[in-house]
């Protein structure tokens, strides 16, 4: 393919991103609102919302995680379209697909300092893991140092959120959380992404993406560490009752 072929395609793409972002967001806001009522600690974009944690860790402390981030910011490029939007879309795809799993974008110092994207809480048996989203295959981002080490001893989470038996959220830190990656081509996020707003199911990519889950919480039992494997098991059991 020519340079200037594949330069029109990847234009297309950003811009079918930006089109369905927009599609996307009265959704979005719908979900966050439920999720609001309930308390969960959620800015307009939807990630956790940082300031909401300062009676807990003193506001000089937030505040200087707030200027880490701000320059960590500086220092990285930008996600492209595509990861901006699976942000976005990824908890309400999950929330449809999945109804007991309710997924939280993280708060900017826990994307940025500990590289996960969402956190996602289990209804029924009120397990949180961590997920990290991406456009290629989740073998391809295991291969990421950080990555495994992330996968292998668990994901941390600052500015963390758990859900109760009464349907309440609360607010505290996370630690050794089971870590998986969440993984769809463009290309099945934008056909995932149409029939979400037609208010269809894929079920093609749904199968694939539970499928991935399973497999993901088979083998990162092999590589993690003693004391996560038990967190691994009960996520492959809670996959496989999906």
């Amino acid at each position: 393919m020519k340079f200037e072929s594949f330069d029109i395609l990847k234009r297309e793409k950003v811009f079918d991103f930006e089109k369905l972002k927009k599609d996307i967001e009265p959704f979005f806001e719908k979900y966050l609102q439920e999720l609001r009522e309930k308390g969960a600690p959620l800015r307009a974009d939807g990630r956790i919302e940082m300031a909401q944690f300062e009676t807990i860790f003193g506001k000089r402390l937030v505040s200087s995680h707030y200027s880490r981030v701000e320059t960590l910011k500086k220092k990285f490029e930008t996600t492209g379209k595509g990861g901006d939007f699976l942000e976005v879309f990824i908890p309400l795809i999950l929330r449809k697909w999945f109804p007991r799993l309710i997924s939280l974008r993280t708060s900017e110092y826990d994307d940025y300092c500990n590289k996960i994207d969402h956190l996602i809480l289990d209804e029924k048996t009120l397990k949180i893991l961590g997920a990290i989203d991406t456009t290629t295959g989740w073998k391809e981002k295991v291969k990421d140092e950080k990555i495994f080490k992330i996968i292998k001893h668990g994901a941390q989470a600052f500015y963390g959120t758990y859900y109760t038996q009464e349907g309440k959220f609360f607010l505290g830190s996370l630690n050794e959380l089971p870590t998986f990656i969440i993984a769809f081509s463009p290309d099945d996020v934008i056909t995932t992404a149409n029939d979400y707003l037609k208010g269809e199911t894929n079920e093609k990519t749904k199968k694939k993406v539970l499928e991935s889950l399973i497999t993901q919480s088979r083998e990162f039992q092999k590589i993690c560490r003693e004391r996560m494997k038990t967190h691994y098991q009960l996520c492959e059991k809670i996959f496989e009752e999906l």
